[in-house]
Formats: C-alpha cells, structure tokens, sequence
C-alpha cells in the first residue's frame, strides 16, 4: 500500500526470508504502560506488550508455521461482529478522524469483554509503504461502569427530590387556604399580621419546592466517550438479507425509503432481529404478489420505522399486536422495543386497508 494520508511510523522490516514482518521498535512497545501493539494489513499481530496480553486474557500463540493467532476477538461496541472497514488496519489506513479513538470491545477467551477506546495509526516500512497498523488500547470499562453508576446515583436524587417536593406541596396548599380564610374573617390587626406572616413563608417555602423539582433534562455525563454510530443502512441491508426468501416465495417485493444520513447509536443487531420479524409478518399477512412498504426516518434521537403490507384478496390478515385467540404476536419485535426503551404500534383499520405496523425507538442520529 502506498504511503498514507495521515503521518505514519516507521515500525517494520520484512524478513527476507519468509516475507514476514518484524517490528523494529518492539523494545519501545514492551515499555509501554499502555496495551499496545503492531498488526499486518491483514490484522496478523507481529508484536505485542503484557498490557495488551492482560487485556486480551491471554498472550497470543504462535501456530505451527511461527505466526501469532490471536485468542481474543474484536467486536463493536455493542457486541455486534465487525465489518471488514471497521477493523484497527482498514481504519488507520483510511481518512476517518481518530483523534478521539475508535470504541470497541474486546471478547476474551473466557468470555468476558471490556470496553476499549482504540487507536491506530499507520505503520511503515523502510520505503515509506504503509505495511500494518501500530495500535494503543486504552480500558474504559470500570470508568463506564463508574460513569453509568454515577448517572443511576444522578437519577435516583432527582426522584427522591421530586417526591420531597411534591410531599412539601401537599401540607403547604392546605396552609396557604388557610391563610386564605384568615384573611377574609380577620377584623382585628395582629389577626392580619399574622395571616401576612404566613402566606409570605408558605410562599417562600414553595419556590423551595420548586426549585426541588426542576431538575435537567438529561443528567451529566461525566466521561466524554461518544457512543459507536453505525448507519441505519446496514441494519436494513442486514434486514433485506434475511427476509428476502421469504418475500421473494410469496412474489412480493419491498420498497424501502431511508435517509442516508441516519445514524443508529445503540442495538443494532436487536433492532436488525425485530424489524426482520415484523416484516415477516408483514409478509404472510399482505396479499400475495403484492408491494410492502418499509419508511424509516428520525426526529432528534427518535428513530421511526413503519411497515404497510396491502391486504390479502378477501380477507385482510390481522396486524395487530395479538391474534383472534389472544395469543401474542410481533414476539421478536416487540422483545427490541422492551429492551431499547421504545414503542409498538400494530393494526388493520378494516378488511379493505393495508395492515399497518409503526416502531418508535430512542436510538437515532442524523447529525
């Protein structure tokens, strides 16, 4: 590969005999206090330090032919697989801004995964061709955990607060009619003075109550760590890919409509699984041969998905969220809008109206 669009180092040689790379500052990494470590183009690692090994779980081992094979795994931030433009070598070699790193999560061989903010950059050969990927790892796992405890701790006083407040309101309306009455009965001067006395301290007592209630919108966050986005797009590829046998037997076809620009920020494989399921459903209760329609659009960090099947000839199939029996239907997706905190909406006005399914979810972005 040539050389790169952002400064690179100078990290290999080649062996002459195996082709292999060798790291030339292997000493430098094994210093570091950080995980770090060197791969190929093709995400081979070459060297490593025991920070990146303690990350891992494990130390690499080398196969039979002298190479290191990794026995951890990279994933997204969410747990979902990478692509192969998603992966430390494809994005040091490309033009994306990683001066904040790249959030991912590391599986290790036991299971377990801890959150990484990643960044790679170039690594050169002699020539100045870029020949792998000198990567540093940072662990922001317990800072995320301490982050998501804090905000939890943010939550709980805010309702606390708001109950405090609203147990003030109750006692101090019944205090302020009474002062009220006051008031309007007193003849005499010191009845009045002191009916003025204690509306202006009920009254300074519920501004106190007031205050308590207005609280932010949205708590603080105190680690500035910008969530993984990945375009809506990919979720609906991913989604056209598993419902297209199914629609491709009945000889329907689905038009879709989605802005490029929407981002997802959470729950990509749980969304990709719920609105595969609802199509489907769509699909066995539209009308054969027929055209569905899949809309997808966001409002702020609304994400909004709605699914409109024709009716079958005859008799329109039933949308709505339970069958004639009771039993329950759209399980899959209503599972991911329990679990990303949106809603569902499912119904067929009447036989001659095409059957309609509407998801609302919190996890757009179209900044």
């Amino acid at each position: 590969m040539n050389a790169p669009d952002r400064p690179g180092l100078v990290m290999f040689t080649p062996d002459s005999r195996t082709g292999w790379l060798e790291c030339k500052h292997h000493g430098v990494i094994d210093s570091l206090p950080v995980p770090a470590y060197c791969c190929d183009l093709n995400n081979v690692i070459v060297c490593f330090n025991e920070a990146a090994a303690q990350l891992w779980g494990a130390a690499p081992e080398r196969d039979g032919d002298g190479r290191f094979q990794a026995a951890h795994r990279l994933l997204r931030a969410d747990g979902g697989e990478l692509g192969p433009d998603e992966t430390p070598a494809t994005l040091a070699t490309g033009t994306a801004d990683l001066a904040d790193g790249v959030e991912l999560a590391v599986e290790r061989p036991d299971g377990t995964k801890r959150l990484i903010l990643s960044y790679p950059q170039p690594a050169l050969g002699p020539g100045g061709d870029v020949l792998g990927v000198f990567c540093v790892d940072v662990d922001i796992t317990d800072s995320r955990e301490l982050e998501d405890a804090l905000v939890r701790a943010d939550a709980s006083r805010r309702q606390v607060l708001s109950q405090l407040s609203h147990e003030l309101r109750n006692p101090l309306s019944a205090i302020l009619s009474a002062t009220h009455v006051l008031h309007h009965i007193a003849t005499a001067g010191p009845v009045e003075r002191i009916a003025d006395v204690l509306e202006r301290q009920v009254r300074l007592m519920s501004d106190v109550a007031s205050d308590l209630m207005e609280q932010p919108a949205e708590p603080t966050r105190v680690c500035a760590w910008r969530p993984a986005m990945m375009p809506a797009g990919d979720v609906i590829d991913q989604v056209l890919r598993d419902t297209a046998p199914l629609i491709a037997s009945r000889g329907q076809t689905l038009r879709v409509s989605c802005a490029p620009e929407i981002m997802i920020s959470r729950g990509g494989d749980l969304l990709a699984s719920g609105m595969t399921a609802a199509i489907g459903h769509a699909s066995q209760q539209g009308a054969p041969g027929s055209t569905l329609e899949l809309e997808v659009t966001a409002d702020g960090e609304l994400l909004d998905i709605r699914i409109v099947a024709p009716p079958a000839d005859g008799s329109a199939g039933s949308m709505a969220a339970t069958s004639g029996d009771g039993t329950p239907q759209l399980a899959d997706t209503r599972e991911a809008c329990d679990r990303l905190g949106g809603v569902l909406s499912s119904a067929t006005p009447d036989p001659d109206a095409p059957g309609r399914i509407r998801i609302i979810l919190p996890i757009a972005s179209n900044s």
